[in-house]
């Protein structure tokens, strides 16, 4: 009960009176359900005065062996539930994987086929629009991680067509820890004479924000004893050998002010 049989495409239907062409294209659409009350492949229909019951009488003509089984098994959305998906909608998202850092957002594009209806909804592992233990999605897919790593540390975001709510794509998102910032300094080690300068440039890594503040022996900006050095990262030693004759010019990140990188500078008086 319940198995869908469907006319073979192969079947001539040409000899059959017009009327019944009619309902023989349909069971090589659409097919028909079995039940189990009835005699063998009998179909019944509603009784009508205009039915022409001379030319019905020619379906008889039609063997069970001109049907073939449908495997429907692909429709199903739930083995405990009627609903089937709906041939011909699917639903993509992309990218497909994806890793973000705790508190950074990845863009997500949905592709909806065959409705014309294109609207989804959104949600991270079935809460829809997120929370703030696996990440927030808004409408337009713009998935926004967590501050911490959830556990497990990867997520499922889904789009769920509107108009076919069994149709969805999937995406897996991994949520992972921010990469440290760091700071390189070159040259890492330099030579200058007294009261002649030196250019420094700084590199930082892993963040927006790449700004520095620079000081000498721990100084912001150095002094006359040791050295100074521009906002722009152009040292001038100073007029006379500092004690040790070397000095640390140092580049700090604005963004972590916890990382650092120094060039170690001798100073020569000629």
């Amino acid at each position: 009960m319940g198995v869908r049989f469907r006319l073979k495409a192969s079947f001539d239907v040409s000899p059959y009176p017009a009327i019944v062409q009619v309902i023989l294209r349909a069971l090589k659409k659409y097919g028909m359900i079995l039940a189990d009350n009835g005699s063998a492949w009998y179909v019944s229909g509603v009784p009508d005065d205009r039915w022409n019951n001379s030319d019905l009488n020619t379906v008889r003509n039609i063997l069970g062996n001109n049907f073939e089984a449908v495997d429907e098994s692909s429709l199903m959305v739930d083995p405990n539930s009627s609903e089937a998906r709906q041939a011909g909608t699917s639903v993509s998202i992309s990218p497909a994987k994806a890793s973000v850092a705790t508190t950074a957002s990845q863009q997500f594009t949905v592709t909806v086929t065959g409705t014309l209806n294109t609207a989804v909804t959104w949600s991270v592992n079935g809460v829809a629009g997120g929370n703030n233990s696996v990440g927030y999605i808004d409408a337009d897919g713009l998935y926004t991680a967590p501050s911490w790593i959830p556990s497990p540390a990867t997520v499922d975001v889904a789009a769920a067509s509107v108009a076919t709510t069994a149709a969805s794509g999937h995406a897996t998102v991994t949520v992972v820890a921010p990469a440290q910032v760091t700071v390189s300094v070159t040259p890492m080690s330099a030579t200058v004479r007294v009261r002649r300068t030196v250019q420094f440039q700084a590199t930082v890594s892993n963040t927006a924000n790449t700004k520095v503040t620079w000081s000498v022996n721990g100084k912001a900006g150095g002094d006359s004893t040791v050295g100074t050095i521009s906002t722009s990262g152009l040292y001038a030693a100073p007029s006379s050998v500092p004690t040790n004759g070397q000095v640390t010019v140092t580049a700090t990140s604005v963004a972590d002010t916890t990382k650092s990188s120094s060039s170690s500078v001798t100073i020569r008086r000629n």
